[in-house]
């Protein structure tokens, strides 16, 4: 007998089933976002994607990276101005006994290519998940394909138009939400989420953390913050590869300050989205 499989009683290419990513989340994933015909962000997606696979002992180079990227790339309209996302999900691929890893990994590279259809948003309202996240995770701060942790936190969360999902952990302090790290001001100060012990450490987080504070000559700050703290400071935002920059106005219903320092740096990001 030769393997089969099935998606709603209808018979699919079995391999696809049997790839590791899918069967046992064994890999992880980069969001991107394409302007044009190029990817503003790609060395931070593709340094990130690099520890990825060193973390997690899947075999890949930079150069086969760059290029399923421009493979990619290369399909998409020459002339094109629009903003595209770009998903692209790296297993282990196919092979090993159960749970097991094959002893000769050949890595798989799935692409995503589809439009932006959201209207982009400039100010978002958050909502406090009753369920806490654990303190540690296996590999913190990888994007892995492995999201049941948020999955389960949040179900049965109800969240209003216009408002995300923010995730606290065990020990009561800020993690993220569903899709955006955490910045807010505090005396000054940008501060952030350590995530030491969960959460993803966002490439438009290190973009803010690299780049645009030392340009607008501010300090940033990571550690352990609780959530009274965040409701006081001067202004907050979140921010992804995709979104950018979002203002966060309230929290569970209680107004933020806003300050006109995240109008800076919102125009600093929009800067790098630009053709």
């Amino acid at each position: 007998m030769t393997a089969s499989a099935y998606k709603n009683g209808e018979q699919i290419a079995s391999d696809f089933l049997d790839d590791r990513g899918f069967a046992y989340a064994d890999g992880f994933f980069e969001t991107m976002r394409i302007v044009g015909k190029s990817i503003p962000l790609q060395h931070y997606h593709i340094e990130r994607a690099l520890r990825s696979a060193r973390a997690l002992k899947i075999p890949l180079s930079k150069a086969r990276l760059e290029s399923e990227l421009a493979g990619c790339l290369s399909k998409l309209d020459s002339k094109s101005t629009a903003v595209s996302i770009y998903k692209m999900l790296i297993t282990r691929g196919l092979g090993g006994s159960g749970g097991y890893p094959p002893v000769d990994v050949e890595t798989n590279l799935y692409s995503i290519l589809k439009p932006y259809l959201r209207t982009p948003k400039t100010a978002v309202a958050l909502s406090t998940v009753k369920d806490r996240l654990p303190l540690r995770a296996s590999f913190c701060g990888l994007k892995l394909l492995n999201r049941l942790d948020y999955s389960v936190a949040a179900q049965g969360h109800i969240l209003p138009p216009g408002t995300e999902a923010l995730f606290l952990n065990q020990n009561e302090t800020l993690v993220e939400t569903m899709h955006h790290n955490v910045f807010f001001i505090s005396k000054g100060k940008l501060c952030t989420p350590s995530l030491d012990g969960f959460g993803v450490r966002g490439v438009m987080r290190a973009v803010i953390i690299d780049e645009i504070a030392p340009k607008l000559g501010l300090t940033v700050e990571s550690g352990e913050y609780a959530l009274p703290p965040f409701l006081r400071s001067e202004g907050a935002f979140i921010t992804n590869a995709i979104d950018g920059i979002v203002e966060v106005t309230c929290v569970d219903g209680d107004d933020l300050s806003r300050s006109a320092l995240v109008t800076d740096i919102a125009q600093r990001v929009n800067e790098l989205f630009s053709i």
